[in-house]
């Protein structure tokens, strides 16, 4: 089923008292005016009832892997912070840049990552 207003117009009485005579007011008037509720409930159900569900095997298996990509980023990323801060040597313009890129890629792989799936 098509989300566009044409569509929705089909299948949803608009709520309207159209007071004016003039042609282009009743049109304005027309676009203001707002949809049944129960009826976009109901198209909005139906579009949700077409979403592709998962397998319980596909679910497990995302999982998975959404797990081993962000520990994966949360340990390589964590030995990239620690070896610049354990070696003074590493301690050079290019891997502080490195290591700001490590930790804003560690802080994504802890608050996002997880809870992307």
């Amino acid at each position: 089923m098509s989300t566009s207003v044409e569509q929705i117009e089909k299948h949803c009485p608009r709520h309207l008292n159209i007071t004016t005579i003039d042609t282009k007011a009743k049109q304005e008037q027309w676009l203001a005016a707002p949809f049944n509720d129960s009826c976009l409930n109901e198209i909005f159900r139906h579009m949700s009832a077409q979403l592709k569900r998962y397998n319980e095997w596909e679910e497990t298996l995302y999982t998975a892997l959404y797990m081993l990509i962000s520990l994966l980023a949360i340990v390589g990323n964590g030995m990239v912070v620690l070896a610049v801060i354990r070696k003074k040597a590493m301690r050079t313009n290019r891997n502080v840049f490195i290591v700001n890129l490590a930790l804003s890629n560690l802080m994504l792989a802890l608050t996002i990552v997880p809870f992307l799936w």
